[in-house]
């Protein structure tokens, strides 16, 4: 009788699929964040605790990796929202401007490479590029054109783009600043953000209304 053949070098049995994705993917994040493209699959399997060999049976090439890293955070950031979200059944916009904001300071919390990969992807020409704003707009967009239609105002769809741009502009803007002393609570800058723009949306709808016009 022939004994069985032997296993190739391959993923390691004892590892279950989902643990074995998990690794790969979080070593990637880290790789291609702080190396962009130039990431190897010789470090990422070696942080990863699996080999080369089963990577590329998996994922193909670096790039399809790449592609991976990329739609599997997005899905990550559906779930951070929808613990952000959970309790928001309001149109108040004051309340969903507040879960917004609570969201992208949950997610780039959770995942501080996003930033640095949400740039990469730009750059290597991939529509899922602005999946943070993307999953936003998914997210927010009706809630804030019904809060706008209690106001009067319809049809905002390049403002309301536009708006969702600049919010992330912010967010952005206070993850990445050099805080001279100690950085701030996220409830803390969340609060900020929140009152600072429901401000100037009100002075907005109140005051110049037809710039929702204009931008459209």
């Amino acid at each position: 009788m022939s004994s069985p053949a032997k296993r190739g070098p391959g993923r390691p049995r004892a590892m279950p699929e989902a643990e074995y994705r998990d690794a790969v993917l979080a070593a990637a994040r880290h790789a291609f964040a702080s190396n962009g493209m130039q990431a190897s699959i010789e470090s990422i399997a070696k942080d990863a605790g699996v080999s080369r060999r089963s990577i590329y049976e998996t994922f193909g090439d670096k790039q399809e990796l790449f592609r991976q890293v990329v739609l599997d955070l997005g899905k990550r950031a559906n779930d951070v929202m929808k613990v952000e979200m959970q309790d928001v059944t309001e149109v108040n916009p004051l309340e969903w401007i507040r879960s917004g904001f609570s969201w992208f300071f949950a997610f780039l919390s959770q995942y501080p490479e996003a930033r640095a990969l949400a740039a990469l992807a730009t750059q290597e020409g991939y529509e899922t590029t602005s999946f943070l704003v993307q999953r936003y707009t998914q997210a927010f967009s009706a809630r804030q054109e019904a809060g706008f239609a209690q106001e009067g105002i319809k049809e905002i769809d390049q403002a309301n783009a536009a708006l969702l741009a600049m919010f992330g502009a912010m967010v952005e803007g206070l993850v990445n600043f050099d805080w001279p002393k100690h950085r701030p609570d996220n409830d803390v800058l969340v609060e900020l953000l929140t009152q600072f723009t429901a401000g100037g949306l009100r002075r907005v709808i109140d005051k110049a209304p037809h710039l929702f016009r204009d931008l459209n």
